[in-house]
């Protein structure tokens, strides 16, 4: 069984980047130089269909690395917050977050708003206060 961890360049360390182009994960520069995107995506391809197969959510835009999730605790605060309720009825942002969850790539399209949207700004800077995970300066811990 293959460890998804691994680098899918030379499958000895740990990926750490994730290709621009093809989303292979690699380790480090050389592999990074070393691979061809025309190698991987068949095999991208393929572990897409497998992936929407298998799963009921699709979940190649997911974050792997645990360290970068949300805990489970934090977003059981936003459950019982009126302030996120309140901006939810915002129908333009409904539409941005459905824009976000339909688009090709989740996490360019949020990067985009995060740029681009100044109401979405706002609502994850809520998000983010509500969750106790912004400093004095609104900046994030």
């Amino acid at each position: 069984m293959k460890d998804s961890k691994l680098c899918l360049v030379c499958s000895q360390n740990k990926y750490k980047y994730k290709c621009p182009k093809c989303s292979v994960q690699y380790c480090g520069l050389g592999c990074f130089k070393t691979h061809k995107c025309e190698d991987y995506k068949q095999e991208k391809q393929q572990t897409q269909i497998i992936n929407q197969e298998t799963d009921p959510i699709h979940k190649s835009n997911y974050v792997e690395d645990e360290d970068l999730r949300v805990p489970k605790a934090k977003l059981e605060q936003l459950k019982s917050s009126i302030k996120i309720k309140k901006i939810l009825q915002s129908s333009k942002l409904r539409e941005t977050l459905l824009k976000i969850d339909d688009a090709r790539s989740r996490l360019w399209e949020l990067n985009n708003e995060m740029k681009t949207n100044q109401h979405f700004m706002e609502f994850t800077q809520l998000l983010l206060g509500e969750m106790d995970m912004l400093n004095n300066n609104n900046e994030f811990l």
